[in-house]
């Protein structure tokens, strides 16, 4: 299934709050102002994609996964303005999540807080640093931006035909391990 082009607003609690789910898109969409998270996957979630997905304006996190939500992708995404985290996955049982390219903007806890197994981020591409809890590793080469993987993945040998690279705009790469 295949949502787009809505905007989820002004709630009293989560804008959207998601159990049991797979194999769904959200594309173009905007969710803020609700009184609680923007956007809860609370358990049973698989293979969910979240596509220029504004968070902005939510009483608590941007985005959060809680329980088992694995491989859940969330791409190009402003995440802004929250009073909790941008995106906080809060459970070790959340596995193999990406967060690729996101935009991130005066959320009060910090950007992203993972607690997650196998996650992958791709450093974002315009709206302040980014900066994350937990274990991370950065690697930097010339031709690369870098490469970020958590404590469970250390990278200790780098095989450039292991990875994905996507450029976007004035030469710049960013890189994400598969």
């Amino acid at each position: 299934a295949t949502i787009f082009d809505s905007g989820i607003t002004d709630n009293t609690g989560d804008g959207i709050n998601i159990t049991s789910c797979s194999d769904i898109a959200f594309i173009s969409m905007s969710v803020g102002g609700n009184g609680g998270q923007g956007i809860e996957m609370v358990s049973g979630n698989n293979d969910l994609q979240f596509t220029s997905v504004t968070a902005d304006g939510n009483t608590s996190d941007g985005y959060k996964l809680t329980a088992s939500s694995d491989r859940i992708t969330i791409s190009s995404s402003s995440v802004i303005n929250n009073g909790g985290w941008g995106i906080n996955i809060a459970a070790s049982t959340c596995d193999n999540n990406q967060i690729i390219a996101p935009a991130f903007n005066n959320n009060a806890s910090g950007t992203i807080t993972d607690s997650g197994t196998g996650t992958f981020i791709s450093p974002e591409n315009s709206i302040g640093g980014l900066t994350v809890s937990g274990d991370w590793y950065r690697l930097t080469m010339p031709w690369i931006s870098s490469i970020w993987t958590d404590s469970s993945s250390q990278i200790t040998d780098f095989n450039y035909t292991s990875c994905v690279v996507s450029q976007s705009g004035a030469g710049a790469a960013s890189t994400v391990l598969e």
